[in-house]
């Protein structure tokens, strides 16, 4: 019994660092490449800087980023006591099936 919730809470930690990194590299690409320079600028038209582009990809990406960890977690934990694969498919397996329901989600509620 311990062996196995201390195997789930480490798995688990790792599943939330895995998508707060991932977050946090996916806002420095998107925030240098929104980035616009200030030779390119237009007269009397606000534009971000890298620092808050950075911060307003992180903050939405973050939410989004640990619910796909939530939900790929909670399903690796369903599919593991359902059936017998390995470890690293069943990872993929959790993670592609929380992506997906989250697109659906956002498809369905916010178009």
């Amino acid at each position: 019994m311990t062996s196995t919730y201390r195997r789930n809470s480490i798995h688990f930690l790792q599943v939330m660092s895995v998508s707060i990194l991932a977050s946090f590299l996916f806002s420095i690409v998107v925030a240098f490449n929104g980035y616009v320079p200030i030779s390119d600028r237009n007269p009397n038209v606000y534009h971000f800087s890298i620092t808050e582009l950075f911060l307003y990809f992180f903050f939405t990406t973050i939410l989004i980023s640990i619910a796909i960890g939530f939900l790929s977690f909670f399903l690796y934990l369903l599919l593991r006591r359902l059936l017998s694969v390995r470890t690293w498919w069943l990872k993929l397996v959790s993670l592609i099936g929380a992506m997906v329901f989250v697109w659906v989600y956002y498809i369905i509620f916010y178009n």
